[in-house]
């Protein structure tokens, strides 16, 4: 029954003109990972039907409200199937231990949408004196 809906969005949307993208809102989701020992975050995003897309624009952020890109990764192929992307953000020079990002989805025609903001909290161990 989804993949029937998909389709027929899919369609719709190619008459009127415009990505299916448009009528599926919230398409993308992501999720941040913090990996060795904090020196890097594993970024994963999965968006549920891939059409139209140009580029994914990784955006990171030291408060949760003023992101700055940080890289781009190419769209792939279209896709009725959820796509899986993974990236990997090397910290090691960032001083805020809480990080925060989002993906900007960037399709053919210029238009964009958001996926949710996730954020890595980096706990970095630290090493015991000895008394």
């Amino acid at each position: 029954m989804k993949k029937i809906f998909l389709i027929l969005a899919f369609v719709i949307a190619s008459f009127v003109g415009h990505s299916q993208a448009m009528l599926i809102k919230n398409n993308v989701r992501l999720t941040a990972k913090p990996i060795s020992d904090c020196k890097a975050v594993e970024l994963r995003w999965t968006i549920r039907m891939e059409d139209h897309v140009d580029y994914y624009q990784i955006e990171w952020s030291k408060n949760g409200e003023s992101f700055d890109s940080i890289a781009n990764e190419l769209g792939g192929v279209w896709s009725i199937e959820p796509v899986t992307y993974n990236w990997c953000d090397i910290v090691s020079h960032m001083i805020t231990e809480t990080h925060y990002y989002r993906i900007k989805v960037v399709y053919w025609d210029g238009t964009f949408e958001y996926s949710n903001i996730a954020e890595a909290v980096c706990q970095k161990k630290t090493k015991k004196s000895r008394e």
